[in-house]
């Protein structure tokens, strides 16, 4: 009778080990190595061996046969799941090797809209000096190739007989960056446009408190950050102030100053 039961018990435990593969991943391996040794323990015992009810249990060599099978199967098993798992692994290492791309609107691509701070410093090396801060817009609309908007305010500090005085100054600029290393970490690029300018004194003082301010220049820009959606930005311009005559010849005697300025483009 405890042999019936053990071999009953043993086909139960050859067949939950052959069940289906996706409830075999679920089962830890120390379990599987623990049983199968429980097993062979039991099959191969002199006890159940040598016991009585010989015809109604199979022979020691079929025996021997059935676990090998179980064997062979425990193996083909932990093999599949391995391999199984594997690929799972080097994907996992694949994205985290990925580069962070940052945002959408990356600098320097067509259709990227972006958005800037910047400080300037303009200086005609003589009595006339300005110091501002600004706020932009820019559009690329060809890869390399963007408009910028920007408008800030000045500090204008005029020596006498002039009156010091703030401003507020509206650019619209045209860039190009022309040059720029193989992984675009960086660029060289030529800027020209202009502006108006409002004031709350003459500027200069035997001139006009409205002007334009034309300017050119050259600058650089530098990738602050792997993801490349931090710029800084830096450039030296020619900078003119007059009013093209609009208030009388004998009142425009214009500006011709050094303007240089730092500042960081971010994505929208």
């Amino acid at each position: 009778m405890t042999r019936l039961k053990l071999q009953h018990h043993y086909h139960c435990f050859v067949g939950w080990m052959q069940m289906d593969r996706l409830q075999m991943k679920r089962v830890a391996a120390p379990l599987k190595v623990g049983c199968v040794a429980i097993v062979t323990m039991l099959m191969t015992s002199p006890a159940v061996i040598a016991g009585e009810g010989h015809d109604d249990w199979t022979s020691s060599r079929q025996m021997n046969d059935n676990l090998a099978e179980l064997h062979g199967t425990m193996g083909v098993l932990e093999l599949q799941t391995m391999g199984e798992a594997q690929p799972a692994d080097e994907t996992a290492t694949a994205t985290a090797e990925l580069p962070e791309t940052g945002l959408a609107n990356r600098y320097l691509e067509a259709g990227s809209w972006r958005w800037h701070l910047q400080a300037n410093a303009i200086s005609d090396l003589d009595d006339i000096n300005m110091f501002g801060g600004y706020w932009g817009v820019s559009y690329f609309f060809a890869d390399d190739v963007n408009l910028d908007m920007q408008i800030g305010g000045l500090y204008i500090d005029q020596d006498d007989p002039g009156d010091n005085t703030g401003a507020i100054n509206a650019t619209l600029l045209l860039r190009w960056h022309f040059l720029m290393d193989d992984d675009r970490a960086w660029s060289v690029f030529a800027e020209g446009g202009a502006g108006v300018m409002l004031s709350g004194e003459d500027v200069p003082w035997d001139g006009n408190d409205s002007n334009f301010t034309p300017q050119l220049g050259i600058g650089a820009s530098f990738a602050m950050n792997k993801e490349r959606d931090v710029w800084l930005r830096t450039g030296l311009r020619w900078h003119h102030v007059s009013h093209s005559n609009l208030a009388g010849s004998d009142k425009n005697p214009g500006i011709d100053a050094a303007l240089i300025y730092v500042g960081l483009d971010f994505p929208f």
